[in-house]
C-alpha cells in the first residue's frame, strides 16, 4: 500500500459516519508490552481503565489466548477504497455476533498500529480533529479524498 492509499484509508475511517471502533484483546502476559506500545503509538493517550470489556480485554492466564489481537470495525459504503478492501478480514461483510452494527473489519497489528500512530485510539467514536492534526501536509488531499468518499 502506498502512502497516498494509506492516508486515503485514514480519511475514510476518520469520517464519523464510519463509526470506526478499535478493540484489542490479549493474554495477561502481553499486557505490559502492549501498554508500552500503545503509549508510543498514541503519544501517551490513556488506555481505558477497565480491562475486562470492550474495547480493551486482558484475559487471565486460564484463558487460551495466544497473543495480542487488534481489530478495527467500521461501517462502509460502495465507495470503500480498494486498498482498504484488500486488507479486510473477512473480505466479505463480517458477521461476528454482537458486532452487527459494523459491516467491515480490519485485523492484525500491522494494519491497526499505523492507524493508532495517526490519531486513532481504542474504542469509538474517533476524534476527527486529533486525527487531522497528525496528517502530514503532503497527504492532506489524500485524507480529504478518503474522508469524502
Amino acid at each position: 500500500m502506498t502512502d497516498q492509499e494509506f492516508y486515503t484509508n485514514v480519511g475514510y475511517l476518520a469520517n464519523p459516519i464510519r463509526e470506526t471502533n478499535i478493540e484489542v484483546e490479549m493474554p495477561q502476559r502481553s499486557q505490559a508490552q502492549f501498554v508500552a506500545d500503545y503509549a508510543s503509538w498514541t503519544n501517551n493517550y490513556p488506555l481505558p481503565l477497565k480491562t475486562d470489556t470492550a474495547p480493551y480485554y486482558v484475559w487471565p492466564p486460564i484463558r487460551d489466548k495466544w497473543s495480542v489481537e487488534m481489530r478495527a470495525y467500521f461501517i462502509s459504503n460502495d465507495n470503500i477504497p480498494q486498498s482498504l478492501l484488500n486488507i479486510l478480514e473477512p473480505s466479505r461483510i463480517q458477521t461476528r455476533p454482537g458486532y452487527e452494527n459494523w459491516q467491515r473489519r480490519i485485523s492484525t497489528k500491522d494494519n491497526i498500529s499505523p492507524l493508532l500512530r495517526v490519531g486513532f485510539v481504542l474504542g469509538t467514536p474517533q476524534d476527527e480533529s486529533r486525527i487531522r492534526a497528525l496528517i502530514p501536509d503532503q497527504f492532506v488531499n489524500d485524507f480529504n479524498h478518503g474522508y469524502n468518499l
